[in-house]
């Protein structure tokens, strides 16, 4: 068509091109953003007034620059609530929010955001502030961490460890650890295909290794480390994903000689952890994996 354009004059070929780009354009959009994110929205906004004014190229890279630094400004700074019980059930919720039961020598703190460098320190500061405000504090609990982030957590808690020793670790693990080992030469599952049962042993497994490591270097100082397997507990939710094939799955391999998958009560999964955390004898010996209230038998069978 440009034969044909070309004689048309500028201000009029300038029209049809604004109706074209226009039609591209959806101011919509800024309102959703606005009303969903505010940081999105700014990132939105300034790439479009950088495209707008210095070209396409430009526009990106300001895009890309503004949408990582609003990223890591949100999440240096992640949302940590402490919990509570709320009477009369069995679900824990921020102390701030809701009138929830508390103990003097236990404090709850629930992460709501991913931990990695950025914000580290700020997971650092608070456990700091929440220990350093209750002298008579024993137990502390953490809540949904992933295997990797507890024991990051962890780490950065072994300075307070050490100063209030003696003291204990106790590491949620699971039988799931018999599933896989961890594959050190590929973790994430880059050269072979992925497996979510073998994904979860390998983070089980992960637990279990870390429980021993940490009371090897730090059992003569005064605090122990052991990992526990609570069972498989229907009330818990975890597995509100699986399918009954899942199910079957799982028992046929955690019982390789038959059997059905068996859930216990969440008072029966409850008990190991706090027998583990509690009985005395555990303020002393560490290292060991612990089931059913009990040291689970050593199985040196390979996975």
């Amino acid at each position: 068509l440009t034969p044909v354009l070309y004689h048309l004059p500028q201000a009029t070929l300038a029209a049809t091109i604004i109706l074209a780009v226009l039609s591209l354009v959806d101011i919509a959009v800024f309102r959703r953003t606005w009303a969903y994110s505010r940081p999105d929205f700014l990132a939105m906004l300034a790439t479009v007034v950088a495209t707008l004014a210095a070209g396409v190229e430009t526009g990106l890279m300001v895009g890309v620059g503004v949408s990582l630094a609003l990223f890591l400004y949100r999440t240096s700074q992640p949302h940590i609530a402490e919990v509570g019980l709320v009477p009369g059930t069995e679900h824990f919720r921020n102390v701030r929010r809701h009138a929830v039961e508390t103990s003097p020598r236990v404090t709850g703190l629930r992460v709501d955001e991913s931990l990695y460098f950025a914000n580290a320190r700020a997971l650092e500061d608070r456990v700091n502030e929440a220990v350093a405000g209750k002298p008579d504090l024993r137990h502390l609990v953490r809540w949904r961490l992933p295997a990797g982030l507890a024991i990051l957590l962890t780490c950065l808690l072994v300075p307070r460890l050490l100063a209030s020793a003696p003291a204990r670790v106790v590491n949620l693990s699971s039988a799931g650890h018999k599933l896989s080992p961890v594959h050190f030469e590929d973790i994430d599952f880059r050269a072979r295909p992925y497996d979510k049962w073998a994904a979860y042993g390998q983070a089980k497994t992960a637990n279990v290794l870390f429980a021993v490591a940490l009371h090897r270097r730090l059992g003569a100082m005064g605090v122990t480390a052991n990992a526990v397997h609570p069972g498989a507990i229907r009330e818990t939710r975890l597995g509100r994903h699986l399918t009954p094939e899942d199910y079957r799955q799982l028992a046929a391999q955690s019982s390789p000689a038959g059997g059905t998958f068996a859930f216990r009560r969440l008072e029966a999964g409850a008990a190991t952890t706090v027998w583990a955390a509690t009985t005395p004898r555990f303020a002393f010996e560490g290292g060991l994996y612990l089931e059913n209230c009990g040291i689970g038998e050593q199985n040196d069978e390979p996975v």
